[in-house]
């Protein structure tokens, strides 16, 4: 036991020095365009494991790195909701949405893209649950050719949208699960599968492994 905590210890605190400049690292790449690799937050494994558990669901491969990056591909479009009569006024305020949700579990997941309803979409949506006006702040993530984890977009949704993928949500799971899971292969076999959410992500959190409200950075 000593051991295990020694090592939460040191888990710990190599995060918090990760995470120290987050914010910033991600919102200079999108400003100022990067020839490598954005290094974003690092996250709990109680939160990785979360999202893995909604990715099991539809068939989708696990997340192995809880160092989560912005991908050189990926920055001009992380930006691109920022500026002038957009939602985000600064690229420090679309990095801080971001970094707020992967720091949390007030949080709705889905997998896929219901808009673009892609099969076999490696994609999965992380969405606040509190809307501002008739929009509520999400990203995307999802597992790199590298083995790592991308962050793929950080976009601003119409309650609608997240109606429409919770309602559909709902059906899936009332339909197709049965004992409240549906196994990795039968949902890998199953092609109609435009997004998902945990059935049970809107239920409380065991608050024992619930980190403290994100601290701005």
């Amino acid at each position: 036991m000593p051991e295990r905590n020694n090592y939460m210890n040191i888990d710990n605190i190599y995060s918090k020095l990760i995470n120290r400049k987050a914010v910033d690292r991600l919102a200079n790449g999108m400003k100022n365009g990067s020839n490598k690799d954005v290094k974003f937050a690092r996250v709990s494994k109680e939160w990785i494991d979360f999202i893995n558990l909604n990715r099991e669901i539809v068939g989708q491969k696990p997340l192995t790195d809880r160092q989560i990056k912005a991908y050189i591909g990926a920055l001009n479009k992380l930006g691109s909701h920022v500026g002038k009569n957009k939602y985000f006024k600064s690229y420090h305020e679309a990095a801080q949405a971001a970094y707020d949700l992967v720091m949390n579990f007030d949080i709705e997941v889905f997998a896929g893209n219901l808009k673009e309803k892609r099969k076999n979409s490696k994609n999965t949506i992380v969405a606040g649950r509190t809307s501002q006006g008739n929009t509520i702040k999400s990203i995307a993530i999802a597992d790199a050719p590298d083995g790592g984890t991308s962050l793929k977009d950080i976009t601003p949704r119409r309650n609608a949208e997240i109606k429409n993928l919770r309602k559909y949500t709902e059906d899936l799971v009332n339909n197709s699960l049965v004992g409240g899971r549906k196994s990795p292969t039968s949902a890998s076999n199953d092609k109609s599968l435009p997004g998902m959410r945990s059935f049970d992500a809107r239920q409380p959190v065991n608050t024992s492994i619930v980190p403290q409200k994100p601290k701005k950075v």
